[in-house]
């Protein structure tokens, strides 16, 4: 495999992090969620904490949607079936698109709920750009969730279509994952 075959080190490495920021930001979510912000020390933590890494990916975000522009990814495999072309760009595409409106939402949700003491970045107060609204604030956490668990979904999907590829092709050139090691 020469490197024309393999994304750039920058991109294999920003993947990489943003996978592990964005599974432990779903399941801390969930962890989370059932436990009252503004009433348990712990929940008020873990509320930072997502808060944080949440606005930290939103970062990583554009940094790494700037290397998708400057760099060409390396081609899919010839011999992929022209179905899984597609539906491997449809994934990474929605990827994209969910983790752009993700920290989106996440952030209205922490601005518009009434009782919420504002977003930080890591200790560094991020100002509010919405008001206090508890219509805003259920439409936001209603997405937020819906957002969450529908790229958990695609991620899920785009591991079983590098584990398909991986392990269960009969052509040892469909091995996708080569090119993001």
């Amino acid at each position: 495999m020469n490197n024309h075959d393999k994304y750039p080190t920058s991109m294999r490495v920003l993947h990489w992090l943003m996978a592990i920021l964005i599974l432990g930001q779903i399941f801390g979510g969930w962890y989370m969620t059932p436990y009252d912000e503004t009433r348990e020390p712990l929940a008020s933590q873990l509320y930072w904490w997502h808060k944080s890494f949440g606005l930290l990916a939103f970062l990583f975000i554009f940094i790494r949607l700037s290397n998708r522009l400057r760099y060409v990814p390396p081609e899919l495999p010839a011999t992929l079936p022209a179905f899984d072309r597609k539906l491997a760009h449809a994934a990474h595409w929605a990827i994209y698109a969910l983790i752009v409106m993700l920290p989106i939402t996440g952030y209205t949700l922490s601005s518009t709920f009434e009782y919420s003491d504002g977003v930080t970045f890591f200790g560094i107060h991020v100002p509010e750009l919405f008001p206090k609204n508890e219509a805003v604030y259920e439409a936001a956490d209603w997405l937020h969730a819906i957002l969450a668990y529908t790229l958990l979904a695609v991620v899920v999907l785009h591991l079983a279509g590098v584990i398909k590829h991986r392990f269960f092709d009969s052509n040892p050139d469909n091995d996708v994952l080569k090119r993001m090691l």
